[in-house]
């Protein structure tokens, strides 16, 4: 998939602020979260038991050759087990979605900003 490298810094400002919810989210008591925009049980046999919290998507369109019109999108997910909670972030592509974790997100956004740095010192 193709980015400007004004798309590029965009989807890294998503995967950033996404960082940044799940600290916020870990560290919320076991209740929904402010930010959560979907949530049901996992495990419709143990209500309460296993529940997932999503948080609402965060897309970039994308205008490279290949994929024009598509997007790229960053969600906050919690999965809530045995009165635990567990933060990640989903990155969501055409076709794909990968769970990452907070430290997976700052290196993606990390690579994504220094590819933007050295498109923008070619032209």
């Amino acid at each position: 998939m193709e980015l400007t490298s004004e798309q590029a810094r965009a989807v890294a400002e998503r995967l950033i602020v996404g960082t940044e919810v799940c600290g916020v989210a870990a560290a919320v008591e076991m209740c929904r979260p402010l930010w959560c925009v979907d949530h049901h049980d996992l495990d419709p046999s143990d209500p309460g038991g296993l529940v997932e919290h999503r948080g609402p998507e965060m897309s970039v369109k994308v205008s490279g050759p290949e994929r024009s019109g598509a997007e790229v999108g960053v969600r906050v997910k919690a999965v809530d087990v045995d009165r635990a909670r567990y933060v990640f972030l989903e990155l969501i592509l055409p076709g794909a979605v990968a769970d990452v974790t907070d430290a997976q997100a700052c290196k993606v956004a990390a690579h994504l900003l220094d590819a933007a740095d050295v498109h923008d010192g070619l032209q």
